[in-house]
């Protein structure tokens, strides 16, 4: 499937307002871009090039405004007699610096953005060992796009060869659509749920919900809920020095607490955090009794964090023994062994 510009649909949100009730579908062939600058170019077609336009024509002006350079009666006396004069050396540092603009322009349209790439989705066909097979489809990452993930229709249909029985119902608030930051509206026609991957990348993204899009200018869109919640991208980082590192560093304690672990889990990242807090200290420690202090933290939080380990396990694997169940009981802060336990039972039977 050739496709000439994608649309990325930057600004799309979730319409709950009743005037977005009101409005009308978007026409099958009308793009929903807001603005120019949301057209990427995935081919070589100057059609395509519409925004570039007024930064060329200006280039061009430009050119032709140097031939037109009305020269004197004094300097075409000169021109006759072959003199050189120093406006044609001029002329033609202007010619190369405009050429330069010239090429620079078409290397800016030439260049690739990173956010949209090939990517493969399974079809409906299969091969003899009834796998699917994939196809290559343009994947935008649309960082502000509130109204979901979005398929072309046509991309689905006539590439995928999926069906409108593999088509689900949408919710209430997908069927009122999204309105863009320009007032136009996307209204989708029905849900899929699609399996897609990069061919560079170990994360295959299974049964993903992709709403379906009547507009041919794209195959898919990644919305803003699913590039933070399969953490496509970072959160945008606009701290600097040591502050960043917290950010980053709060952000991770938030999709622990988002994803639900439980207090054993959060005991252990808490401790792994402490750890290399400790490591680090200990690598900058240049007096021998603070380099012991902290090594001798590390011990301690490194057999905290072997014990919680070992209870998560045991948490986890109802069929290990119940004798080593006993052995380590749910942690608070401390770790309690039935070692002393085992120990005098075991003197005892020697005595007898």
């Amino acid at each position: 499937m050739t496709t000439f510009k994608i649309s990325t649909g930057h600004g799309l949100v979730s319409s709950n307002s009743p005037d977005s009730l009101d409005s009308t579908p978007n026409p099958r062939g009308t793009s929903v871009e807001s603005t120019r600058s949301r057209i990427t170019l995935v081919a070589d077609d100057p059609d395509t090039a519409s925004y570039q336009a007024a930064k060329l024509k200006e280039i061009d002006e430009v050119v032709r405004g140097i031939y037109r350079r009305k020269y004197t009666w004094f300097q075409h006396l000169q021109a006759v007699f072959c003199i050189k004069t120093n406006q044609e050396e001029d002329a033609a540092a202007n010619v190369k610096y405009i050429q330069t603009q010239v090429l620079e322009a078409i290397n800016e349209m030439d260049h690739t953005s990173p956010w949209v790439l090939p990517v493969f989705v399974l079809s409906a066909r299969v091969d003899i060992d009834k796998h699917r097979l994939p196809q290559q489809a343009k994947c935008t990452i649309d960082t502000g796009n509130q109204q979901g993930n979005l398929v072309s229709q046509d991309f689905v249909e006539n590439v995928l060869e999926y069906s409108k029985a593999n088509f689900h119902s949408l919710t209430e608030e997908e069927q009122m659509g999204g309105i863009g930051v320009t007032g136009h509206t996307l209204v989708p026609i029905g849900a899929i749920y699609l399996t897609w991957y990069h061919k560079k990348s170990t994360r295959v993204f299974r049964d993903m919900r992709f709403l379906i899009s009547p507009i041919k200018d794209y195959d898919l869109v990644i919305g803003a809920r699913s590039i933070q919640k399969d953490r496509l991208l970072s959160i945008p980082n606009l701290m600097s020095g040591s502050a960043g590192v917290v950010f980053t560093t709060q952000r991770d304690s938030e999709v622990l607490e988002d994803t639900g672990k439980d207090n054993t889990e959060k005991a252990i990242y808490e401790k792994s955090k402490e750890i290399n807090k400790v490591k680090n200290s200990l690598s900058r420690a240049t007096d021998p009794a603070k380099k012991e202090k902290y090594q001798n933290e590390l011990d301690k939080l490194t057999q905290d964090h072997a014990l919680l380990e070992k209870n998560r396990k045991v948490k986890n694997d109802p069929t290990m023994d119940s004798e080593e169940v006993d052995e380590t009981t749910e942690l608070d802060g401390k770790t309690i062994t039935g070692s002393s336990e085992t120990s005098s039972t075991s003197a005892k039977i020697k005595k007898s």
